[in-house]
């Protein structure tokens, strides 16, 4: 998958490298599109890559180490996200000028404590021209875990680009209800790749014992196979579930449709970097009741623009609130609103990454770019 572009009358710019996951509805796609299309609109050469793909044979990036050799004499900076997987690619390839954008695993995922993965990230950081964050708490963090200044660290917020819900998408219609059955009246929607980190079988039971209270509540995990064996199990665990229902991921705008189908947006995650779903979610004035983890506690403010849960017990307490408090959902979904407009925006994003891109290449009229 490669997307390339430049500008037929400015002067010859750098090609940039962006390296992430690409796997179909992570975050990390998202955000690297975003950037892409940031860098694009400045003029530059995009070639896209999937950190995790075998080098020469990326799915969906056919062609892209050739593009690269093409280019070799043109590169300008590679942009990676995730010091970890960006990080081994970088590696393989000796790149030199590199920005790299933290992942919430880096900085918060025990997996990645592991003293072999520690110390070769602490390599990736260290050599990275430039260094970001999505948080001032991750910047400080990371700051820490890899010895590095705080002042490396620019905090640039995730933002949100909307485009227009598709109007044909009904979650009624999804192939995951008994026959004849429809959808809870008070479904919770719960967006998310199936790993281990989203933790999606969390309130799994909490469900079945609500829902045999009261039918019509329920749970729609939606989201990919990221990690086989989780889905696995996940789907297994929930196979003869009345209350817990999982679909495939569902194009953006069938999810955003989905998110105006449903009484609030869920997210259970261990940790979390800054969730692209949930900020997806709250630009459309959607409830949200998030698990308390430094990403989102960092993100979210209990109570004003969202709703944080520590246990099961806690989750239900809330999510009864807000099936039965159309005030509370307003006045929720409403801050929700504001909190994406105010700091999650592309206006207030594009210009930053542009910046420290062009930055850390010499600039837009420097080095190369002449």
């Amino acid at each position: 998958m490669l997307r390339s572009a430049a500008s037929t009358e400015s002067p010859k710019r750098p090609v940039i490298t962006v390296i992430a996951k690409r796997s179909h509805g992570s975050g990390n796609l998202s955000t690297a599109d975003r950037i892409g299309q940031y860098l694009i609109a400045a003029g530059y050469e995009v070639v896209n890559v999937d950190a995790c793909a075998p080098p020469a044979h990326a799915p969906g990036c056919a062609g892209a180490e050739a593009e690269i050799a093409r280019h070799r004499s043109d590169m300008g900076c590679a942009v990676g996200l995730h010091a970890y997987h960006a990080g081994r690619w970088l590696a393989e390839r000796k790149a030199g000028t590199y920005v790299l954008i933290f992942g919430g695993t880096d900085v918060y995922s025990d997996d990645y404590r592991q003293e072999s993965r520690l110390l070769f990230m602490a390599e990736t950081v260290r050599k990275a021209a430039v260094l970001v964050a999505f948080t001032a708490h991750m910047r400080d963090t990371a700051a820490t875990l890899f010895d590095v200044s705080p002042d490396r660290i620019h905090v640039i917020p995730q933002a949100v680009r909307r485009v227009a819900p598709d109007p044909t998408f009904f979650l009624a219609r999804l192939p995951v209800w008994a026959t004849g059955a429809h959808p809870p009246d008070h479904l919770f929607l719960l967006p998310a790749g199936l790993r281990p980190v989203k933790d999606v079988l969390f309130l799994a039971e909490t469900f079945e014992d609500w829902h045999h209270r009261d039918p019509g509540v329920g749970l729609l995990i939606l989201g990919d196979d990221v990690d086989v064996d989780y889905a696995t199990f996940v789907r297994k665990s929930i196979a003869l579930s009345s209350a817990v229902w999982w679909h495939p991921a569902v194009p953006q705008p069938a999810l955003f449709q989905a998110f105006t189908q449903c009484r609030a947006v869920v997210n259970t995650s261990v940790s979390e970097g800054q969730c692209g779903a949930v900020l997806e979610a709250m630009s459309f004035g959607v409830p949200i009741l998030a698990r308390s983890n430094s990403g989102n506690n960092a993100m979210l403010q209990h109570d004003v623009n969202a709703l944080l849960f520590e246990t099961t017990s806690d989750f239900l307490s809330l999510a009864e609130r807000v099936c039965s408090n159309s005030d509370l959902r307003s006045r929720l979904g409403s801050a929700a609103r504001n909190t994406v407009t105010t700091i999650h925006s592309v206006e207030a994003e594009a210009p930053l990454y542009t910046k420290v891109i062009t930055d850390a290449i010499g600039g837009v009229e420097g080095g190369k770019a002449q």
